[in-house]
C-alpha cells in the first residue's frame, strides 16, 4: 500500500476497505480482514504517506525532546513523577505498536496525542536549572528545524526520481483508487456510480499525466468495467499488463476480466 499510496496514503481508517477490493488475498471467509498492519510505524506511513510516516516520527521525537528538556532541575516531586509516567507509557505504546498497533485514527489514540500535550507543557512550565548557554533553542523550534531539512531533501530526492508528471500522475491515482474503493466498498449512503465517475476523471489525469503508469490503467479497467465499458476496460486492462508484464494483480483482473466476458486471447504471457 505505501507503494501505490507514497505521497497521499489511504486515509485513516480506511485499511480494511482497501484491502478488501484492491488487493488480492487469500481466502479470509474463516477470520476477519485486518484492520490494519499491525505496526504503527508503517501504519502510518500507509494512513498518511511517507511524508506522514516521517512526520510521526518527528511527533515522537518533538516528545522525548521536551521530555528530556527539563531533566535536571525539577524541584516538585509531583512534576518529576508525571514525567516519568509520561515516559512509561510512551514506551509502551511504541514497544506495543512494533507489533500491534493503536491507529491515529481512532478512538484510543486520543491518549497519544494527549501524551504529546503534556509533554509540551511540562517542557515550558517546569523549572529547569541554569545551563551555560545563551539562548537556548526551544524543543518544539528544534524539532521544527531539524525536520525541514529532511522535508526539503525528501521532496528533492521525489521531484528528481520521479519528475514533476510523475508526482502529480501519483496523486490522482491516489484520488482515483480512494474513489474505486468507495464504490466497490457499497457503503451506506454512497452513489455507486458518482464515485466511478468521479474514479474514471481522477484516473484519466493520472494516466495523461504519466501514459506509462500501470496501475491507473488499471484501476481504470475496473472502473469502466463496472461502468459496462467492456471494451474500454479491455484494453485499460491489456495496457497495464503490457506496461508491467511482471505485475500478478493486474495479470489476475486481466484473467478475471477475459473470463467474465468470455473473451479469448492467444495467451497471456
Amino acid at each position: 500500500m505505501v507503494r501505490d499510496f507514497p505521497y497521499t496514503g489511504i486515509g485513516l481508517n480506511a485499511f480494511p476497505l482497501v484491502l478488501d477490493n484492491l488487493y488480492s488475498l487469500p481466502d479470509t471467509r474463516s477470520y476477519p480482514t485486518p484492520a490494519h498492519s499491525h505496526n504503527i510505524f508503517l501504519q502510518a506511513a500507509i494512513d498518511l504517506g511517507l511524508f506522514g510516516g516521517v512526520a510521526f516520527v518527528g511527533l515522537v521525537s518533538s516528545f522525548w525532546l521536551s521530555i528530556a528538556r527539563p531533566w535536571t532541575g525539577w524541584r516538585d516531586t509531583r512534576i518529576a513523577a508525571l514525567r516519568r509516567g509520561l515516559s512509561a507509557g510512551m514506551i509502551a505504546f511504541l514497544i506495543y505498536g512494533l507489533t500491534d498497533a493503536v491507529t491515529l485514527g481512532a478512538k484510543p489514540g486520543i491518549f497519544f496525542w494527549s501524551f504529546l500535550g503534556l509533554a509540551q507543557v511540562l517542557s515550558r512550565t517546569s523549572e529547569i536549572a541554569p545551563r551555560p548557554v545563551v539562548t537556548p533553542l526551544r524543543s518544539s523550534r528544534l524539532v521544527s528545524w531539524s525536520l525541514a531539512p529532511v522535508f526539503a531533501v525528501a521532496i528533492g530526492i521525489t521531484l528528481w526520481i520521479g519528475g514533476g508528471s510523475q508526482l502529480v500522475s501519483s496523486a490522482y491515482l491516489n484520488l482515483g483508487s480512494l474513489e474505486t474503493s468507495r464504490a466497490l466498498g457499497k457503503g451506506s449512503g454512497i452513489d455507486i456510480r458518482g464515485a466511478l465517475n468521479k474514479a474514471e476523471a481522477y484516473l484519466v489525469q493520472a494516466s495523461s499525466y504519466e501514459p506509462r503508469n500501470a496501475p491507473a490503467h488499471a484501476f481504470l479497467g475496473i472502473v469502466h468495467e463496472r461502468l459496462g465499458k467492456y471494451y474500454q476496460a479491455r484494453i485499460d486492462m491489456e495496457n497495464a499488463v503490457s506496461l508491467d508484464p511482471n505485475d500478478e494483480w493486474a495479470r489476475d483482473q486481466l484473467a478475471r476480466f477475459y473470463k467474465r466476458v468470455g473473451y479469448r486471447p492467444g495467451s497471456l504471457q
